[in-house]
């Protein structure tokens, strides 16, 4: 039988010439001549393959240069930014990132991680290449600073409106986990948001401040150690009524109320420089903590702080309109710890009393129209309006006003028409009150030893009734200190020694005497030791000359008493004899 011819295997062939073809070990030439006689599908495969095989090489050398590019970016300076959301595609997918620099410029850039990409959300921070050309990674958490803002209500499309500078209104992105709070409903309208206007963009909400580190007005210091009795000898019969209010108003408020007598109390208080005004509201300050304590059980040093105080140079402000908002600020506070109720140790709830002290009112309330550029008047109508008693803010709180001035002609009469409920005159001090202001300050003070007297308490008395008798003695050594001539009126009027004494008077003419009294007993100069009726004399006749000579027809309502709607023409100080008390008795 003739041998047949072994079939070759189909596509063998063809596969091992291809593969000789492109395996560069073989000799050229041969591959050369292969390729110069191959059939055509041969060829166009050898092409196919060997452009399959260039594609490869390029793809992984773009692959590589592009890692070695975000590795350069990665490892090279970096810029923060805000993220402000994706851009859409457009035709095919992509990564386009919004963000807004830290100095405000919009930019636009690439997110090289499609995983990043989708986990993003507005107003996350993240890094970019320094250029800004591709979005790397989220920066660090960190805490966020920017400026403070009251938000207003919330928009469409992720946008808040926001209050701030003076009750500007502006319109802000919102971050995506701020927006979920607000929608949640656990922000609303009035919370004060941490936004950044460079970035416009609203991050997150400032949680109110615990206890009361967000009363501005607020006294947060301890009760004064003033004790009426003690410490006045005789003090006004406005502080024993002031603490049966807080009394009343603590035990049984209804009472009251069956008057239709309105819970809050407005005082004014007014009268000369030094006459005790201030001395009164340190008593009364006292006294309200000592009614709570009583009424609560609570110890004074536990019970929180109360009273706030109004200064003007607290409330004014360059900035137009942010005075009356420094005032309209300082009446809420006010009302918002008035309606706080205090938590007992035992648990139950107990509304406390407020005290407000506005001292010098005729800074803040002087007559309008005196003020060209107006500004005071804008504040005093706020204020008239914030004071109106019969507001119901301040009528159903337990709530204590205490004005003061000393030149009450010059307050505005609407002014002392809302804070007058009450009004208080101090005056100079009369025969009994000065004895009275005088034991209280010789308490404790070495007095000097006497022929007729050898317990201390017996020469304290006679030096407070000889120096109390000379002072005030119609018919003593007193012969005028100075000669006032009114307007219209051609009698001249004389002031004595005694229509110049008030507690600040006495308290200075007695701390004069008792210093020279220890620098004397620190000399060993001879006499007997400690305070002696003659120093005592001798310092009140000083101050009471260092009084008068600062006197002027412009300025005496402020020093001494002076009958209503008069005018003092001039004022003439009369010669005084250089004798003390002392002196006298012994001619």
């Amino acid at each position: 039988m003739p041998k047949t011819k072994p079939k070759s295997t189909p596509g063998k062939a063809p596969t091992m010439l291809k593969h000789f073809l492109a395996d560069p070990s073989n000799p050229p030439e041969q591959r050369r001549e292969i390729l110069r006689n191959a059939p055509g599908e041969i060829i166009d495969e050898v092409l196919d393959q060997f452009c399959a095989t260039k594609a490869g090489e390029v793809r992984d050398e773009k692959q590589q240069a592009l890692d070695e590019l975000v590795q350069d970016m990665q490892a090279g300076p970096l810029r923060p930014a805000t993220y402000l959301g994706m851009i859409p595609p457009n035709g095919a997918a992509s990564h386009l990132a919004e963000v807004r620099l830290d100095d405000g410029t919009p930019a636009f850039t690439a997110v090289l991680d499609p995983n990043l990409a989708k986990s993003l959300m507005v107003g996350d921070r993240v890094l970019l290449e320094k250029q800004a050309r591709a979005l790397l990674r989220r920066a660090p958490d960190a805490p966020r600073t920017g400026e403070e803002a009251r938000l207003e209500r919330c928009l469409d499309q992720g946008r808040v409106e926001i209050s701030h500078r003076g009750d500007e209104r502006v319109i802000l992105r919102c971050a995506q986990a701020l927006l979920d709070q607000i929608e949640a409903g656990e922000v609303g309208p009035g919370a004060t948001l941490l936004v950044s206007h460079q970035q416009a963009m609203a991050y997150d909400v400032i949680p109110p401040a615990d206890g009361l580190a967000d009363f501005r007005y607020l006294e947060k210091v301890p009760p004064p150690d003033v004790v009426a009795e003690r410490d006045m000898g005789a003090p006004p019969p406005i502080i024993e009524k002031v603490r049966d209010y807080f009394r009343l108003e603590m035990t049984n408020p209804d009472l009251r109320r069956d008057y239709r007598l309105p819970r809050s109390l407005m005082l004014l208080f007014t009268g000369v420089a030094g006459s005790g005004k201030t001395m009164s509201i340190q008593a009364i300050w006292r006294i309200m903590y000592e009614v709570m304590s009583d009424v609560t059980g609570v110890p004074i040093e536990d019970l929180p702080p109360r009273v706030f105080v109004l200064r003007l140079s607290e409330l004014l402000n360059s900035l137009l309109g942010q005075s009356d908002k420094n005032v309209a600020r300082f009446f809420s506070e006010v009302e918002q710890l008035a309606a706080e109720p205090f938590v007992l140790p035992d648990g139950r709830e107990i509304v406390l009393p407020v005290l407000t002290v506005m001292e010098e009112i005729d800074g803040l309330a002087t007559q309008r129209g005196r003020d060209y550029s107006g500004i005071h008047d804008r504040i005093l109508t706020t204020v008239l309006q914030l004071l109106d008693p019969s507001r119901a803010a301040l009528r159903d709180k337990l709530i204590v006003f205490i004005g003061t001035t000393n030149e009450a002609q010059h307050v505005d009469a609407a002014f002392i028409r809302r804070i007058g409920g009450t009004v208080v005159n101090f005056g100079r001090l009369k025969r009994r009150a000065f004895s009275a202001v005088l034991r209280t300050r010789l308490a404790g003070v070495r007095i000097a030893h006497g022929d007729e007297f050898d317990s201390r308490d017996e020469r304290e008395r006679a030096l407070q009734s000889d120096l109390t008798a000379w002072l005030y003695s119609p018919n003593g050594s007193d012969c005028g200190v100075v000669e006032l001539s009114f307007v219209g009126s051609s009698s001249p009027e004389i002031r004595y020694r005694r229509d110049f004494l008030n507690g600040a008077l006495v308290d200075r003419a007695v701390k004069q005497a008792c210093t020279e009294a220890a620098d004397a007993e620190h000399r060993g100069e001879g006499g007997r030791p400690g305070l002696s009726l003659a120093l005592l004399s001798r310092a009140f006749d000083h101050q009471i000359r260092s009084v008068a000579d600062q006197l002027h027809e412009h300025n005496i309502q402020r020093f001494l008493d002076l009958p209503d709607a008069v005018r003092v023409a001039s004022v003439r100080r009369l010669p005084q004899p250089d004798q003390t008390l002392h002196e006298l008795q012994h001619h």
